[in-house]
Order: C-alpha cells, then sequence, then structure tokens
C-alpha cells in the first residue's frame, strides 16, 4: 500500500491546469509544473507516473468542468438564454476574452499529427459538448422556441464552429467588441418559428 498523498489531489490539478492552459503542453517543463503546483519531484511521479498521465487527467477535468456548466444551464430553453451562456463561455463573467482561449481547442490544434492521443482526448471532450448543446437545441426546438430547421445536430455543430473560432480569436488579442460582434451575428439568425 502506497504512502498517502501529502496534498489536495483537485486542487494541485486545477494550478497544473492554469500552467498547461497558459503555455501548452510541449512548452511545458515538469520543472515549471512542479513549481506552479507546489509539490516535490517525488510526489509529481508519485502521483501521476509522467507530465503525459498528469495532462490527460488535465484534460479530462476540463472537459467535465465544461460539460457541467452546459448541462447545468439547459433548463432555460430560450436562444437569448443559449447566446448568454456562450456569451459568458466565450468572454468570461468578466466580459473580457480569455487570452488563453480553449484548452481543449488549443490541444486539438497543438497535438494533432504530433501526439494523437491527447489530440483525440481533447477532441472527444469537444464531441461531448456538442452533444450537449444538441440536446439543449432540441429542448428549445420541442417547447416551440426555437425553429425546427435546421436541426439540433447541424446548430449545435455551427454552434461549436462559433465557440471554437471566437476562442481562437481571444488567444490571437482580438478585442472584446469583435468577438461580441461574431457571436451577435451568429444568434441573429436563431428565431423562434413563425406562427404562420
Amino acid at each position: 500500500m502506497g504512502r498517502p498523498l501529502s496534498f489536495d489531489r483537485q486542487t494541485v490539478l486545477d494550478r497544473a491546469m492554469q500552467v498547461f492552459w497558459r503555455q501548452g503542453y510541449d512548452t511545458t517543463s515538469v520543472n515549471t509544473l512542479l513549481s506552479e503546483m507546489q509539490i516535490q519531484r517525488s510526489s509529481f511521479y508519485h502521483a501521476w507516473q509522467d507530465k503525459r498521465s498528469l495532462f490527460l487527467q488535465v484534460l479530462d477535468r476540463y472537459g467535465a468542468r465544461s460539460l457541467a456548466r452546459i448541462r447545468a444551464a439547459q433548463n432555460a430553453l430560450t436562444p437569448e438564454a443559449l447566446r448568454t451562456f456562450v456569451g459568458r463561455m466565450i468572454l468570461g463573467e468578466a466580459g473580457e476574452p480569455c487570452r488563453e482561449g480553449c484548452l481543449l481547442v488549443n490541444t486539438v490544434l497543438e497535438q494533432s499529427g504530433v501526439d494523437e492521443e491527447l489530440a483525440a482526448c481533447a477532441r472527444a471532450h469537444l464531441a461531448r459538448n456538442q452533444a450537449a448543446f444538441a440536446d439543449w437545441i432540441a429542448a428549445m426546438q420541442a417547447a416551440g422556441t426555437l425553429a425546427d430547421d435546421p436541426d439540433a445536430q447541424r446548430r449545435a455543430r455551427s454552434l461549436m464552429c462559433l465557440v471554437k473560432g471566437a476562442r481562437v480569436m481571444a488567444r490571437e488579442g482580438e478585442s472584446r467588441q469583435a468577438i461580441q460582434s461574431v457571436i451577435d451575428d451568429f444568434f441573429r439568425c436563431w428565431t423562434a418559428p413563425s406562427s404562420s
């Protein structure tokens, strides 16, 4: 039986997440992680074996949080509620873009063709988010607050394109106003069914 961990695993994972989110997987060294996570090298290797194992757990934690936020908002069955949620997801609660972008999107861009397991893990989390958005959209359509055409799957796919693209815009340093205008333009065509 191994020694109990001398740190709070979730807190330490969150610290590691911030480092990977800021710097990316490839450019993050174990020494940087140790410093930011505030743990000893022996504790690091005892808990995760290597940087890659840690990163996979970070992706899972980030992805689970993202999905939980979408699921928690799904009771609001109007396009305006979805628009507000997506705006906060992209611009943050303070209305300022997250300059780190999205950790999942960053990982797909960084690791595709390099480490397909890492890229596939990030893609799987993005696919779960897309499915959750599709469920939310389908519920709006069933409630009659959103037109049935295009269908929920197509709308969710285009919504994920907006989210991914806007998060890349934020990473590139685009202004809040520019990103907000993209969000506004996207949702302008999301209308309720006609009453005819």
